[in-house]
C-alpha cells in the first residue's frame, strides 16, 4: 500500500530524470540506499526486487528515471539480462546504469560485459560517501544534457 502510494506521487509530482531505480532482491540493500539517498540527495528511489518487477517499474517511469541500479544476483533473472532488455528498449536504453555486486569474481564478468559502455560497478557492501558520489556522477549527467 505504501508503495502504491510512493509510486502515485513519483509519477505525477516529481521532475523528470530526479529518479533511481534500485533493483535488488534483499530488502536490506533496499533500507540502506533509500536512507543514504533520501536524506543525502534531492533524488527520489523507486524499489524493484525482481527482474520483472524492474523492467514494468522502468516502463512505467521511464521519464522520471536517471538512473539505475543493478544488482547482479536476482532471484528471478540475473543482472545481465535485465541490462541486455534495457539497452534494447528504445525508451529505456540511454538511461545510465551502474551494476552493484557483493560477490568478488563478478568483476571480471562485469569488465567484459561493459567495455567500451558508459556503465559503472559499486561493489556491497558500499560506503556512503561511494554510493552519492556514483549517484551524483550520473544525475548531474542527466541534469546537464
Amino acid at each position: 500500500m505504501l508503495d502504491e502510494l510512493i509510486q502515485t506521487i513519483i509519477a505525477t509530482q516529481i521532475p523528470e530524470r530526479n529518479s533511481i531505480l534500485f533493483i535488488d532482491d534483499e530488502a536490506i540493500c533496499h533500507d540502506i540506499v533509500n536512507l543514504v539517498l533520501r536524506y543525502s540527495t534531492n533524488y527520489n528511489v523507486i524499489n524493484a526486487y525482481s527482474g520483472k518487477e524492474a523492467l514494468a517499474l522502468a516502463q512505467q517511469f521511464n521519464k522520471k528515471l536517471g538512473l539505475i541500479f543493478i544488482d547482479i544476483l536476482l532471484s528471478d533473472m540475473n543482472g545481465y539480462q535485465i541490462y541486455k532488455l534495457i539497452r534494447e528498449n528504445e525508451v529505456l536504453a540511454n538511461i545510465p546504469i551502474v551494476f552493484q555486486s557483493g560477490v568478488i569474481n563478478q568483476i571480471s564478468e562485469i569488465n567484459q560485459l561493459i567495455i567500451g559502455k558508459e556503465v559503472d560497478i559499486i561493489h556491497k557492501p558500499y560506503k556512503n560517501d561511494e554510493l552519492i558520489n556514483i549517484v551524483n556522477k550520473y544525475m548531474r549527467k542527466k541534469a546537464i544534457t
